[in-house]
């Protein structure tokens, strides 16, 4: 999948984009989950640390039967990612130092089935201060607002 995450820094005064960038994914998988969740079925899903694999889903030989049978997202569970792989960040080489909003949507495209979609993006106060960000009061909000 070209677009799974949609990445954007907004202007806080004119509540336009000023940089963009995505997370692009061939396969799903999770490094880290919570050991204590009823709901993840055990005997399916082994919840460990493999390096840059953890949980996957579709990541093997038959990645595309996986992905159409298995194509939902596990709760309590998380991807973790290097700073050096591509496409899994946005570039803030240009920004200024300043306060902006920061949005996160996820699937923006819809092209995982989902029971809802309203709940696919999340903005947040991100400050930058030339050497270090901060971000925070987040709220979930609706992909293309």
């Amino acid at each position: 999948m070209e677009v799974f995450a949609h990445f954007e820094i907004i202007d806080l005064s004119t509540n336009s984009s000023i940089v963009e960038g995505h997370k692009a994914s061939f396969c799903l998988e999770d490094n880290e989950c919570d050991q204590d969740d009823e709901v993840l079925d055990r005997s399916r899903y082994a919840c460990a640390d493999f390096g840059d694999q953890g949980i996957s889903v579709g990541c093997g030989e038959n990645r595309e039967f996986y992905f159409h049978l298995f194509s939902y997202f596990l709760v309590d569970t998380v991807d973790i990612y290097k700073y050096d792989l591509d496409c899994q960040w946005i570039d803030i080489t240009d920004l200024h130092a300043g306060s902006y909003i920061l949005k996160i949507t996820i699937n923006p495209e819809q092209k995982i089935p989902e029971k809802t979609f309203r709940n696919n993006a999340v903005k947040c106060l991100f400050d930058y201060y030339g050497h270090r960000t901060s971000v925070s009061n987040c709220s979930i909000s609706m992909p293309r607002t």
